[in-house]
């Protein structure tokens, strides 16, 4: 590493030390691991962010076009390239973790789940009585045996389930830390909707940004009196801008190109079952089981109908709401790059940095979800399953 990156970094620590410092020099462990992982983000992502400004600052003198050297195109394709590098680096936080755990819980639930259905389904032909008293033993289990095996496996359930609740707690609890507060139902929704992860993932974003954009803003005011430093924080404010409106555009597309193309895929199986199954009652014989089969299909493919379209809509608000917030991050932006090129003095760049920190703690908070109002239990296993058949694709 340079010895100026060196020392712009440790200027940058000094400043978590002293913005994270309490009267008396006393801080709460977590704002100890708060600083300390606001300085391991720092450090991961300050040399991603100094190419960006330097690319950044040559774009505007390199040609348009040219075959032997690098162009404008050849220039964005790696800013870009930086940019997304920058994302990836930024997303990482405590409710990304959180989700994961979630996500470890909900699939031993549903592999104990399909152990219980197997273990009822041998319990049918297992014997009544036991071997010398032995309910349980290799190649001979009985029903009582079976009957133990199933509670065991829907205690561990049950225990799951508790760890999922305790976890819920701790991924709002986080939020509001972050200034996003929302209820249970919220945040469970959250965590089950395929799109959770790129909300959590936003969300950290925004965080690790607003962070940053504090620290700019110290070190640009200590270093007042040289315009060369104080203008490069300005640049790295514009980065953090660019990287805002790249991480919203990315969240904005995956809706548009990835989620509503799955529901309408899902929506069309949906629609076909209940036709197939419409013409099969109607113009065959069928005997009562089956005719209360294609009922039920049809019942079932309603429901499906019914939650995909409250999915949709639950979507299309997050993408509106996002859509709102990104038109006011480019807004900031092309502010932000009309004063990085045309402003000269310290001072003025001082007072941009501060009032543009203010405004950046306003814009980069996240608003809290939609939720969506289901009107019955099986809607809300569906609209899981959904979610679930989304994020295996």
């Amino acid at each position: 590493m340079l010895r100026a990156e060196r020392i712009f970094l440790l200027g940058c620590l000094a400043a978590l030390f002293l913005m994270g410092a309490t009267v008396g020099s006393a801080q709460s462990l977590e704002n100890v691991e708060s600083n300390r992982q606001a300085g391991i983000i720092l450090e991961q992502s300050y040399p991603v962010l100094e190419k960006t400004l330097v690319l950044y600052d040559q774009h505007e003198l390199l040609p348009d076009r040219a075959l032997f050297k690098r162009d404008k195109k050849d220039n964005q394709r790696r800013i870009d390239t930086l940019l997304a590098k920058a994302i990836d680096i930024l997303e990482v936080s405590p409710s990304y973790n959180i989700r994961t755990e979630i996500e470890k819980q909900q699939a031993r639930i549903e592999f104990l789940r399909g152990e219980i259905a197997t273990l009822s389904r041998e319990r049918l032909s297992a014997p009544d009585k036991a071997l010398l008293g032995l309910d349980n033993i290799p190649f001979y289990k009985t029903r009582q045996g079976y009957d133990a095996a199933i509670a065991d496996k829907k205690n561990e359930i049950t225990a799951c389930e508790e760890q999922i609740e305790q976890l819920t707690e701790e991924f709002i609890g986080y939020l509001a830390l972050n200034g996003v507060a929302i209820r249970k139902d919220q945040a469970r929704q959250l965590l089950n909707s395929v799109d959770g992860g790129d909300y959590i993932a936003l969300s950290a974003i925004f965080e690790n940004i607003k962070n940053l954009a504090v620290q700019f803003q110290y070190l640009s005011s200590e270093a007042d009196e040289d315009v060369e430093i104080v203008k490069k924080y300005y640049g790295l404010y514009v980065i953090l801008l660019m990287i805002a409106d790249n991480a919203q555009e990315r969240y904005i597309t995956q809706i548009d190109e990835n989620y509503l193309p799955q529901l309408e895929t899902f929506e069309e199986v949906a629609e076909e079952i209940i036709r197939s199954s419409s013409e099969n009652r109607e113009t065959h014989t069928l005997s009562d089981a089956n005719r209360r089969a294609e009922e039920a299909n049809i019942r079932s493919a309603e429901i499906t109908l019914a939650t995909i379209a409250r999915y949709r809509q639950y979507l299309r608000k997050q993408q509106e709401a996002l859509i709102k917030r990104n038109l006011q991050v480019k807004e900031d932006l092309s502010t932000a790059r009309n004063t990085y090129k045309t402003v000269t003095l310290s001072h003025l760049l001082v007072e941009m940095i501060r009032d543009s920190s203010r405004n950046f703690q306003a814009l980069m908070t996240m608003e809290p979800p939609p939720i969506i109002p289901f009107q019955n239990q099986a809607m809300q296993k569906e609209f899981e399953k959904l979610s679930l058949r989304m994020s295996d694709r």
